[in-house]
């Protein structure tokens, strides 16, 4: 894509939606009969599970050793609760 400048454009009295010319856009599209509306809607459901799981370790082993460190500090803290009462 590309833009031509204003002062190569033709100078102070041009109207104002011809300041910039663009040169180079093009747009391919098909009429609404010839898409298919389900195309790869299955595939893109799968594709998200399937890389979490591909890398379950990022998320289930940070996971697992915040449930550990919380349990084992929450049973830490009702043994020292249990000692101070008693």
């Amino acid at each position: 894509m590309r833009f031509t400048n204003i002062r190569m454009g033709g100078g102070i009295g041009q109207e104002l939606g011809k300041y910039t010319k663009a040169y180079g856009f093009y747009r391919i599209a098909l009429a609404p009969n010839e898409q298919k509306a389900w195309k790869g809607f299955f595939i893109g459901c799968w594709k998200p599970i399937r890389e979490h799981g591909r890398y379950w370790w990022t998320w289930a082993l940070p996971g697992t050793i915040y449930y550990l460190v919380y349990a084992n500090a929450k049973e830490a803290h009702e043994k020292w609760r249990r000692e101070k009462h008693h």
